[in-house]
């Protein structure tokens, strides 16, 4: 959760090279528990397709429980890798 604390002073351009490291589902569940002024800087830095993407990958995250939540994203992992 640090680095999500650090988004806030962060530049449009330090974010967007931070998000070109970042596997999107792992960003998807951090942002779980970021809250809404990281999860917005962090969209607006997207790519209109990518935030969208992110946007619904955080939406069904959030209807889950913690176990779920975990294999899910683990398999949401695997299959980036296909």
């Amino acid at each position: 959760m640090e680095a999500l604390k650090q988004i806030g002073s962060s530049s449009d351009r330090e974010i967007q090279d931070w998000l070109r490291k970042v596997d999107m589902t792992t960003l998807a569940v951090a942002l779980l528990g970021a809250d809404m002024a990281v999860r917005s800087k962090v969209l607006q830095n997207l790519s209109h397709n990518a935030g969208d993407n992110l946007e619904k990958t955080i939406l069904r995250y959030e209807s889950l429980q913690s176990k779920e939540l975990l294999i899910q994203s683990t398999a949401d992992r695997l299959q980036n890798l296909l």
